[in-house]
């Protein structure tokens, strides 16, 4: 996976941070028990950015160090807002729209800096 200029994101983050209260937000859908992505990004960005894991399978009790780095992992996969009769190619976990996810964890109105 590739983001370009990533540095600038720190830099972003941080001057929100200090005017808003809230760093940056990164979304990262279907880690399949892999944090290579979400670890890389913590080592570069720092605490100050909110990480949030999306995934039905539970992989979380791999990792018990994720929420002291800041990372939130989250049993549930995406799904269309607009077709109810879609079906997930998995057949476990719950499935909501992203919409209903950003009003769940309270981040209606901030900008998802990065959506893996």
């Amino acid at each position: 996976k590739w983001i370009c200029d990533p540095h600038r994101l720190k830099k972003v983050s941080e001057e929100r941070k200090k005017k808003d209260g809230v760093g940056c937000l990164v979304y990262s859908v279907g880690s399949g028990g892999k944090f290579h992505f979400e670890d890389g990004l913590y080592d570069l960005l720092g605490p100050e950015c909110d990480i949030h894991i999306f995934d039905p399978g539970d992989f979380s009790k791999e990792r018990p160090d994720l929420v002291q780095k800041n990372m939130h992992f989250h049993k549930w996969g995406f799904r269309s807002t607009y077709d109810e009769s879609y079906k997930p190619v998995v057949n476990y976990g719950d499935f909501i729209t992203l919409e209903d996810t950003m009003e769940k964890l309270g981040h209606t109105g901030r900008t998802i800096d990065i959506f893996k």
